[in-house]
């Protein structure tokens, strides 16, 4: 891995940079809501304890994300799952195991939640 990238739990403030990031998931994308509405949106995700928003850090940017979603389930002893969605690398940073980074972080931070 080149560089060094700091995984962690996206902040609160960070929702500008992860849109941002975003472009590079999907070039085209119907557009967000209205600024009023994306922030109560932001502010539901982030008070949810079942979801999880991971970014790799590189040189004070956000390169690369990725988002859990805690699942309850019925089955396995009523063990919940977590899926994992929207991973995304900025284009001038793949192939650098970035990626990997934050899914081995989502995978641990799974494995914490009894997944």
């Amino acid at each position: 891995m080149k560089g060094n990238i700091i995984v962690r739990h996206i902040k609160p403030q960070e929702l500008d940079a992860l849109i941002k990031l975003y472009t590079h998931l999907h070039s085209k994308d119907t557009p967000l809501p209205e600024k009023p509405e994306l922030d109560v949106l932001w502010a539901n995700i982030v008070s949810n304890p079942l979801l999880h928003y991971i970014v790799g850090e590189l040189n004070s940017e956000i390169v690369s994300a990725c988002t859990l979603a805690i699942i309850p389930n019925l089955t396995r002893s009523a063990r919940p799952y977590g899926l994992i969605e929207n991973v995304v690398t900025h284009a001038d940073h793949r192939n650098r195991g970035y990626g990997t980074a934050i899914l081995r972080y989502a995978l641990q931070v799974a494995w914490q939640m009894n997944c």
